[in-house]
């Protein structure tokens, strides 16, 4: 079945809670004889705290899931995971006997931050945390926004090189899963 079916042909679900809708061919799985159809036999997870999971504990039961906590700024983070880690510390065994790590090594895992293009108290997030997981914000179309000079302005910023590629493209690669394009053969000609 799947042998003729090709990414980007349309198709109609034939049998499930689908049957009869259409929609358009994202991934073919040979394997299992399967596609995957944009829009069809969407899955919706929620966890929320029950008396027997009071912790809620989605980040553990699903450690791949990411997260954007996007237009809030990543420099209140430092404050915030230093006292829910603190929290944890005293009472997470009692009250979240699911969380198994601190709620700072979920944020760093899980979560990405957003940084402004003129947010200088971020070097007190990249310094203690590092710049693995934020991601860059013009915040268009707010009246506070730096646009259009967003990024020559975060640009001027005095972070690492190595922090603003990262904000900039590589840290977006992973929370989004954009592929890394291949070298160019024979140095891009």
């Amino acid at each position: 079945m799947a042998a003729r079916i090709r990414k980007g042909d349309t198709v109609v679900v034939i049998s499930g809670k689908d049957k009869g809708r259409t929609g358009k061919v994202k991934q073919v799985l040979r394997d299992s004889d399967r596609v995957v159809v944009e829009g069809i036999n969407l899955v919706k997870r929620h966890m929320r705290p029950t008396p027997r999971n009071p912790s809620g504990g989605i980040l553990e039961r699903f450690p791949e899931l990411r997260l954007g906590l996007l237009e809030g700024n990543c420099s209140w983070a430092p404050f915030m995971m230093y006292r829910l880690d603190e929290h944890w510390e005293w009472t997470g065994k009692y009250e979240a006997p699911d969380v198994l790590m601190k709620p700072s090594e979920y944020m760093l895992r899980n979560c990405y931050l957003s940084v402004e293009a003129d947010e200088e108290p971020a070097k007190y997030y990249f310094e203690e945390y590092g710049d693995d997981n934020v991601v860059y914000s013009t915040d268009y179309p707010h009246a506070d926004s730096k646009f259009p000079g967003a990024t020559d302005c975060f640009m001027s910023m005095p972070f690492d090189d190595t922090t603003k590629k990262k904000v900039l493209w590589d840290n977006y690669q992973k929370l989004y899963h954009v592929p890394v394009p291949a070298p160019a053969e024979n140095g891009g000609r």
